[in-house]
C-alpha cells in the first residue's frame, strides 16, 4: 500500500505532489542503489561529489555522460525515489559530523533539489553552493590546506599568507600576517586536529562512517582495468571536479590524521614559532 507521509526530504516533487512512493517502489529504488550495483555505479559516485561540493564549498560536478544516458532510462519516479535514496544514504553516513551546525535534512533536501536540476538540465560544472554548509572543522581543514597544497612540499613559514577565507573565531588575521604564524596560531585554535573530536567530525563529514568503503567500490566498478591510483581522476574528469575532489579527499590523511598536523612541517622552525 501507498505509504501515507514522505520518506524523505529528499524525495522527488511526484512522491511529494502525486502521491507517496509504495512500499515496492521504494524497495525497488534500494536494490539499485545498494552498492555493488553496477548499473547506477555512476550516481552515486556523482552523489558522493555532489555532497563534497556542498560541505566544501566547492563547484557542483557536472553530469557525465553514461549518468544523462541512464536517468533517462529510468521512469520518473523510479529514477526520483532512487535518487532521494542515493542522497539520504551520503547524507546519513556524515549525519553525526554535521548535526552539531545544522540539520541533516535540510542539506539532504538542498542537494535533493540540485541534484533534480542538474539532471533535468543536463548541466554543466554549476556555481557553488555557499559557505553556510562547510562545518567549522572543515573550514580549518580549508584555511590550512591553502597554505599546505598536495605536494607542494613543506610550507615556507616566512611567505606572507592569505586572507581567511573563512572567519574562524579567535584566530586573527592582519596585513602581512606570515605562514608560519598561521600555521601556529590554526594549530593551537579549538578547531585544531590536534584534538580528537575534531578529527573525528571532519574525517566523518568527508569520509562518511564507512570511510569510502562503498565509494572506493564503485570507483574500481567505474575504472575497471586501471590502477587504484588512477581511479579517482577517471570519473573526476567527466564530472569537471578535477581541480578540487582529489584535494579535498586527501585532507583526512594528509592534514587530519593524528600524525600528520601541521607541527610536523615547521616543528623547530624559529620563523614559525615553537609549536611545542
Amino acid at each position: 500500500p501507498p505509504l501515507l507521509a514522505r520518506r524523505s526530504t529528499a524525495c522527488g516533487p511526484r512522491c511529494a505532489g502525486e502521491r507517496p512512493c509504495t512500499q515496492r517502489e521504494m524497495r525497488t529504488a534500494e536494490v539499485l542503489a545498494a552498492p555493488g550495483s553496477p548499473a547506477d555505479a555512476w550516481l552515486r559516485v556523482w552523489v558522493q561529489a555532489l555532497v563534497l561540493a556542498f560541505l566544501t564549498d566547492r563547484g557542483l560536478p557536472a553530469v557525465p555522460a553514461p549518468l544523462r544516458t541512464r536517468w533517462v532510462e529510468l521512469g520518473a519516479r523510479v529514477r526520483e525515489c532512487l535518487l532521494a535514496t542515493v542522497v539520504d544514504q551520503a547524507v546519513a553516513v556524515r549525519a553525526r559530523a554535521l548535526r552539531p551546525s545544522y540539520d541533516p535534512a535540510h542539506l539532504a533536501a538542498s542537494l535533493a533539489q540540485a541534484a533534480l536540476r542538474a539532471l533535468s538540465e543536463g548541466t554543466g560544472p554549476g556555481s557553488r553552493p555557499g559557505p553556510g554548509w562547510v562545518i567549522p572543522q572543515l573550514r580549518w581543514l580549508h584555511e590550512v590546506g591553502r597554505l599546505c597544497p598536495p605536494g607542494g612540499g613543506p610550507p615556507d613559514p616566512g611567505r606572507c599568507a592569505p586572507p581567511l577565507d573563512y572567519e574562524l573565531p579567535g584566530l586573527a588575521d592582519w596585513l602581512g600576517a606570515r605562514v608560519g604564524h598561521r600555521l601556529r596560531a590554526l594549530r593551537r585554535h579549538p578547531l585544531s586536529m590536534d584534538l580528537a573530536g575534531n578529527r573525528l567530525a571532519a574525517w566523518t563529514a568527508l569520509l562518511g562512517e564507512d570511510d569510502q568503503r562503498a565509494f572506493a567500490s564503485d570507483l574500481a566498478a567505474l575504472g575497471v582495468g586501471l590502477p587504484p591510483a588512477s581511479q579517482l581522476g577517471h570519473v573526476a574528469a567527466p564530472m569537471g571536479v578535477t581541480a578540487w575532489l582529489p584535494v579535498v579527499l586527501s585532507w583526512p590523511g594528509r592534514l587530519a590524521a593524528a600524525q600528520n598536523h601541521p607541527a610536523a612541517w615547521f616543528a623547530g622552525d624559529p620563523a614559525a614559532g615553537n609549536p611545542g
